[in-house]
């Protein structure tokens, strides 16, 4: 399992990752969600390691707080099975670093006819890059701690991504 991070300072870019090898036994399922398990807290256990040591040349403070990001793969859940450590969120909220967790896809975001809201907004847009903020707003007691929002960042791809912004 690899973890991969890449570190933008102004217009330098450093690339790293984090290894772990897993053995798993089970049906697809089980595999896929223990694998999903472990690829989540080794990004967690990544994430907090860079933001804990100041002394790394990767650390980097922008004298604009709004310009401290922290990108997550997946959808902005914390605590418990499937989701990022609690003390991620807590860590990046004390330090005052803005967590973005982007997605490929949303199971969960339906339009008032059941279906998929992601394709359903992608096709109704006629604009080449845009963001709709907030579909649903956070609520730490759904561990959903940030905003969803959805985002189309690239005119010449149909893609379309849910962000979960959790801002300070």
């Amino acid at each position: 399992m690899r973890a991969a991070y890449a570190f933008v300072k102004e217009r330098e870019v450093d690339w790293g990752h984090l290894e772990r090898l897993c053995t798993v036994v089970g049906d697809a399922r089980t595999r896929s969600n223990f694998l999903t398990d472990v690829r989540i807290e080794l990004e967690s256990q990544m994430a907090l390691g860079l933001l804990q040591d100041r002394n790394s040349p990767l650390y980097y403070e922008h004298t604009s707080p709004r310009s401290n990001y922290l990108l997550l793969d997946g959808g902005g859940y914390f605590g418990g099975e499937r989701k990022f450590r609690v003390s991620l969120y807590e860590r990046c909220e004390k330090d005052g670093v803005n967590l973005l967790a982007i997605s490929k896809n949303s199971p969960s975001l339906h339009d008032e006819k059941g279906r998929d809201f992601i394709a359903t907004t992608s096709m109704l847009s006629s604009h080449g890059i845009w963001v709709y903020h907030p579909i649903r707003e956070a609520d730490k007691d759904m561990s959903l701690y940030g905003d969803i929002s959805l985002v189309k960042l690239c005119e010449g791809s149909s893609r379309v991504f849910r962000c979960d912004i959790m801002g300070t």
